[in-house]
């Protein structure tokens, strides 16, 4: 099933932050759109949850160096 999620991410200061987290999550298996805010501090992230869950979209923006909340 499709499902959208918005998740905070602290950290990101530049377009490479949001460059980094977009192209990781873009080659996720299941990960179909992603949308990261710099200004507000978000990621709005369109996915499948039979294919990823949302604790493996978390870890990875965590590998990269990000918080999330």
């Amino acid at each position: 099933m499709v499902e959208e999620t918005t998740i905070a991410i602290k950290g990101m200061t530049s377009y490479q932050c949001h460059s980094t987290i977009r192209s990781a999550l873009l080659d996720l298996a299941g990960v179909f759109a992603v949308e990261i805010y710099l200004d507000e501090e978000k990621g709005v992230i369109t996915y499948d949850e039979n294919k990823v869950s949302i604790n493996e979209l978390t870890s990875l923006i965590q590998r990269k160096g990000y918080d999330v909340e």
